[in-house]
């Protein structure tokens, strides 16, 4: 029997895919990418005042951690959807740089500037997951991430 990644045998029921599971197993010792810590995101406390570019809704601040023999290197990154240009349109930002949770604003390191709408809770939703795979690919990760449910796998 032929599987698509994702799916049970019995009835086709589909898994649904978690933040957790976009890295492959192979790489999983250089390159983690789970929900940030209150910790880390408090590490980034900063004084913002402006007016924000968009208001994120739904919004998670996911870690992004790399790994080499010599060095780690990790980021945060806003996820979640755009409310004003392109409303519902899922969304995930560069490095974050400040965050200001008093005001409800974000900083990233090409100076976008995000407002904080309704906080997300739990894991992503399956939209926003998808969204993370494509700027995973985007960001020159594509061969670190395991198959994309739907994805044939052989015998």
């Amino acid at each position: 029997m032929r599987l698509l990644l994702g799916q049970l045998p019995q009835g086709g029921l589909t898994v649904r895919e978690r933040l957790g599971d976009l890295i492959a197993p192979d790489w999983l010792g250089r390159i983690s990418l789970d929900l940030a810590a209150e910790e880390d995101i408090d590490t980034l406390g900063t004084k913002l005042l402006s007016e924000p570019d968009d208001v994120i809704e739904d919004w998670l601040i996911v870690r992004l951690t790399v790994r080499s023999d010599r060095t780690s290197a990790q980021s945060l990154r806003l996820l979640g959807r755009y409310t004003r240009g392109a409303p519902q349109a899922p969304f995930v930002s560069s490095d974050i740089v400040g965050i200001a949770l008093d005001v409800a604003l974000v900083l990233t390191c090409t100076g976008g500037l995000y407002g904080l709408g309704r906080r997300a809770d739990g894991e992503p939703s399956e939209e926003a997951v998808a969204h993370m795979r494509h700027a995973m690919v985007d960001w020159g990760f594509g061969r670190c991430l395991s198959p994309a449910p739907g994805t044939e796998v052989g015998p």
